[in-house]
């Protein structure tokens, strides 16, 4: 009876025994797999086993950093003229890119220009229009940013500046002027730039792309008409269909990495409605069938650090993101810098896209990627994944004149997407996505 008492005792023994390896297995994997758990002293320790492993993905984590030229990305030109005593050459809607390739071909003029430029100095509207109309190279922004933001991507630092959403460089006697101007101001610099290289660069541009660009272009002002609008006449946009991109598994694993969300989280799967989910501790990433795509980080101590401190580093790092995004799957939209605040801590940024050299507005929506930062670490952030592809044949809108009088000011052409089509419509010049006509 003793030896069957012992013999019961013993399996207790050995079965208390299991139960506690397997207690530990089992914790020794959820703690593989969410790290985030472990007690404050033993996190650590843990955190730099699995990094030796290649295992860790949780904790703070920041942004990997880019050279300062890829700033530039932030703002994009949409358009461009180049005035010469013979005419002028504009590049805009379908032939956009040539603005941009144009825009990268200045750049080093452009840098030196930017780097040696002196004391803003703001001048009337007639002046402004009055260079517009001179010799010189003129390029649209997509949006409006600092002076300091479109020099750190030519590879120049600096503190000052105007907000501008134009450029023009024209040769003078004893240098390059910059001009740069907003909706609401004009501003104009001398620089120590070579006038002979931006001549150079002229006259090559005359002897050989001329020929390709539009050259029946103008100025709103030029015909009578509110606002700097440069346009070529006809009031017609190349008709733009939208889609949503695949939503896969393989994409989503993509934007997990993107975020540095562990992809082994015990907590991930797909809800009845198609909706996949990642949840990593405090911070939790969803994609829907629709492609919306958000983030959001409840706690805000060990998500993605963003340095907030600086403005230029700031937007660089949610721009890789955006262009992780949103950009990666646009199609023949660019990606491209909507607007920025910050006040108290709190930042807001957004990005949005620009198809044929037109902003392109999300229906209920301030843009197609809006990230929060609050004091250093992003927080919350939403994005649209849209595919845009230029279609051969253009829609007609009504003529600027009349636009220009149902708004009561300047207008500029923009795509509205409703999610089923892009619909091209005039908006309020600044208003940012309002419609005019």
């Amino acid at each position: 009876m003793d030896r069957k008492k012992r013999r019961i005792e013993a399996l207790k023994s050995v079965l208390i025994v299991l139960l506690f390896v397997l207690f530990v297995v089992l914790a020794l994997l959820d703690w593989l797999y969410d790290v985030e758990t472990l007690p404050e002293g033993l996190r650590q320790p843990a955190v730099k086993i699995e990094s030796a492993l290649g295992l860790y993905a949780g904790g703070a984590v920041t942004v990997e950093e880019s050279r300062a030229e890829t700033y530039g990305e932030a703002a994009i030109p949409v358009s461009a003229a180049v005035t010469l005593s013979g005419g002028r050459y504009a590049a805009l809607g379908r032939e956009s890119q040539q603005a941009r390739r144009l825009y990268a071909r200045l750049a080093p003029v452009i840098g030196e220009a930017a780097g040696s430029a002196g004391e803003f100095k703001e001048i009337t509207r007639r002046e402004w229009r009055a260079a517009l109309s001179a010799e010189g190279i003129y390029f649209r922004l997509s949006d409006e940013l600092p002076f300091r933001l479109l020099s750190l991507g030519l590879g120049v630092s600096r503190e000052t500046g105007p907000e501008l959403d134009r450029l023009l460089l024209a040769p003078g006697e004893n240098g390059v002027t910059l001009f740069a101007a907003s909706e609401e101001r004009a501003y104009r610099a001398e620089t120590s730039a070579s006038a002979e290289a931006l001549r150079s660069l002229m006259e090559d541009f005359s002897r050989g792309e001329a020929a390709d660009w539009q050259q029946s272009a103008g100025f709103s002002f030029e015909r009578g008409l509110a606002g700097e609008l440069l346009t070529a006449g006809a009031a017609d946009m190349p008709r733009v269909s939208v889609s949503v991109p695949t939503v896969s598994e393989p994409a989503f694993e993509g934007y997990l990495s993107l975020f540095s969300i562990n992809p082994h989280t015990n907590y991930r799967y797909t809800t009845a409605e198609g909706l996949r989910r990642a949840v990593d501790v405090s911070r939790v990433l969803e994609l829907s069938e629709g492609g919306e795509l958000r983030y959001r980080d409840a706690a805000g101590d060990h998500g993605i650090e963003i340095d907030a401190a600086s403005l230029p580093r700031m937007i660089e790092q949610l721009r890789r993101i955006a262009a992780g995004t949103v950009g990666a799957c646009a199609g023949d939209g660019a990606l491209t810098l909507r607007s920025y605040q910050q006040e108290d801590g709190r930042a807001v940024v957004c990005f949005g896209c620009t198809v044929a050299g037109a902003a392109v507005y999300p229906q209920g929506r301030e843009a197609a990627a809006v990230f929060v930062v609050e004091h250093g670490v992003l927080t919350r952030a939403e994005m649209l994944l849209r595919r845009y592809a230029i279609e051969n044949d253009d829609l007609v809108l009504i003529p600027e004149s009349r636009a220009q009088a149902l708004a009561g000011g300047p207008c500029e052409p923009a795509y509205f997407d409703s999610g089923d089509g892009c619909t091209p419509r005039w908006c309020a010049a600044g208003a940012r996505g309002q419609v005019a006509a």
